[in-house]
């Protein structure tokens, strides 16, 4: 299942973010709505992966792409692309070890509730997110709660498969990734976040 959702007239709050900044805000409210929206027709709970995966049964059933665009002076829209594998047919078998269906998880949830649900819940996000001053606020607690590998070792890596590790203590107020790494803690824009190996997991003192 395909969603696009495009909110127009942005306010001043979300006009400092790059459209192609992976810690914005929109991307991780956009994880949330899916969530909130699986759990009210199902029951079903999800991670999070940060900064714009869903996982169920440890494996990825939703993946969200975000950005802001500037349609012209003075005129700004989010738009935000959400993909969610309702059945196997979703992925290719190439994927079947890292990937899963809504309904290989036991999770029942109709094509069109699921979409209006969704998109009720983006748009409550992101007026949260606005009156915040283009800040989770109270959602960033909510994301920390659910977000996969929390207290665990892993690692952040770039396009080029270098980065930090760490700790994962959660995310800031803007969306950025919390990591506990030998240098203390520190915030993070992007990157590609997997977990470490338990033979290779590390002790770092908060």
């Amino acid at each position: 299942m395909m969603q696009t959702i495009v909110l127009r007239e942005v306010l001043e709050s979300f006009r400092s973010f790059s459209a192609t900044e992976a810690a914005s805000p929109a991307p991780l409210a956009a994880a949330l709505a899916v969530r909130r929206a699986i759990r009210q027709l199902s029951g079903k709970e999800l991670l999070l992966k940060w900064p714009n995966d869903l996982y169920a049964d440890g494996r990825k059933c939703c993946g969200i792409l975000s950005e802001l665009i500037r349609l012209s002076a003075g005129d700004w829209a989010i738009v935000t692309g959400i993909g969610i594998n309702l059945t196997p047919q979703a992925y290719g078998s190439a994927l079947a070890g890292t990937a899963v269906s809504l309904e290989e998880a036991g999770i029942a949830a109709g094509r069109c509730a699921l979409i209006a649900t969704i998109r009720r819940s983006f748009c409550e996000m992101i007026g949260t997110i606005v009156s915040q001053g283009g800040t989770l606020g109270s959602l960033q607690q909510e994301y920390t709660e659910n977000l996969l590998w929390l207290g665990r070792e892993v690692s952040l890596r770039d396009a080029a498969g270098q980065g930090p590790e760490g700790v994962l203590r959660g995310i800031s107020p803007r969306g950025e990734l919390l990591l506990e790494t030998a240098e203390g803690l520190q915030s993070f824009l992007a990157g590609e976040l997997s977990l470490r190996p338990r033979t290779e997991e590390k002790v770092f003192d908060p």
